[in-house]
């Protein structure tokens, strides 16, 4: 559905890649290995079309946690110009949501401190 709605309705993407990391249930190794990876990159990314800069620096650093090739560092400093402490919370809740989504436990309201 996502792959559907990418060119029509970004929001809406960001609802369904959301939603399926709420569905996973930290126990099937393929969907950790094959699937997770996708939506997280599809995440940053969207989140970046949609201008919705937090979000997609949050999911670029959960990104990192997942050793994708995101953006690190410098780079990803010069294209997100945050605060040391925006960095800092945004790192933690990174951290926060990486765990969640191993343990099978993410729900899309521990975006809360960010929603726009």
């Amino acid at each position: 559905m996502a792959t559907y709605y990418i060119s029509r309705d970004k929001a809406k993407t960001v609802e369904i890649l959301l939603h399926a990391l709420e569905l996973y249930d930290g126990r099937d190794i393929t969907v950790k290995k094959d699937v997770i990876p996708e939506v997280i990159k599809s995440l940053a990314t969207t989140n970046h079309a949609l201008k919705r800069f937090e979000h997609a620096y949050l999911w670029a650093k959960v990104g990192q946690s997942y050793n994708l090739p995101i953006a690190k560092g410098d780079r990803l400093a010069r294209l997100y110009t945050l605060t040391e402490q925006q960095e800092t919370s945004l790192q933690r809740l990174a951290f926060e949501i990486s765990a969640a989504i191993d343990d099978g436990n993410f729900q899309a309201s521990l975006l809360a401190p960010i929603t726009q």
